[in-house]
């Protein structure tokens, strides 16, 4: 801790991050807040995103994986190098406002039974422009299990969390692919409080390529996995009927009926699949 100010340890996972590596590395240097490491973990590279990194001082401590490893993993290894009492998060081609961390420090520090902070966060372009703002409603704060199991609102760009506690739960789970983040901000809000800043102090750059549909249903998949955990719970298992459905949904337009309905016999009857897929089908006519 210097000058009782709690030192707060950025994790960047980077392949191939060239193309914005440079302007996401500087939105951490002109924070207002000023006792950080950046924990860079390189996932085996092939372009410059070393030597942008290596250009930067000591601050940035740089690790080169051995081999390419899924991000969860790749992560929690970043993790156990971090010395930081907070745990932030900044992909490569992500932007951080100046104020992001002294915001965030602030109510975290505040509140023993917080684990994460999340705030708004603007969605913009390749070029920089704004194109939305996520979340679009305004979240609850608090203890947010039983809201956060309907849908995930939290911007991951936009998190901090209490490194004890993050380890208190076994960080993010490896086995995981595309729903580690969703599946983390469960189990932390099952045990913490989770508090929101109403303010945007982040960007979060969309690429056409961000996520294809089939990876929308494998994350999806996912989710229902992550809940799971939380069975037997009324409410958990009222949640997974929405879940299901956005999945039955997300593999009709990809896949077609078939895939729809072995996702489906998983949960509901046969009877309800149909009046389902129906109504899918009806809505699917009306956006084509």
């Amino acid at each position: 801790m210097e000058n009782n100010k709690p030192l707060v340890s950025v994790i960047m996972n980077c392949y191939n991050g060239e193309g914005y590596l440079q302007e996401a590395i500087d939105s951490i240097y002109v924070q207002t807040y000023q006792n950080w490491e950046i924990i860079f973990w390189d996932n085996a590279s092939t372009d410059n995103s070393a030597s942008i990194a290596k250009s930067y001082d000591e601050r940035i401590k740089y690790h080169l994986a051995s081999k390419t490893t899924p991000l969860g993993e790749a992560r929690n290894f970043a993790l156990k190098k971090a010395r930081g009492e907070y745990i932030a998060f900044l992909d490569c081609d992500d932007v951080w406002l100046s104020d992001k961390i002294s915001s965030q420090v602030r109510l975290i520090a505040s509140d023993p039974n917080c684990a994460l902070v999340f705030s708004l966060c603007d969605v913009i372009s390749k070029g920089g422009e704004c194109i939305d703002i996520i979340p679009r409603k305004t979240p609850p704060s608090g203890y947010i299990f039983n809201s956060l199991i309907k849908e995930n609102f939290i911007p991951f760009v936009s998190v901090m969390i209490d490194r004890t506690k993050y380890f208190d739960i076994n960080g993010f789970d490896k086995k995981l692919k595309n729903s580690i983040d969703y599946d983390l901000f469960l189990r932390l809000s099952n045990k913490y409080k989770i508090l929101f800043i109403n303010k945007v102090l982040c960007q979060y750059r969309w690429h056409d390529s961000n996520l294809t549909r089939f990876q929308y249903s494998l994350g999806a998949e996912e989710n229902i996995l992550s809940l799971s955990k939380f069975l037997p719970n009324l409410k958990v298992d009222k949640a997974l009927t929405y879940h299901y459905r956005d999945l039955v949904i997300l593999n009709f337009r990809e896949f077609g009926i078939y895939r729809s309905l072995t996702v489906f016999c998983k949960k509901f009857s046969i009877k309800l699949i149909l009046l389902l897929i129906l109504k899918v089908y009806e809505k699917t006519k009306r956006f084509n």
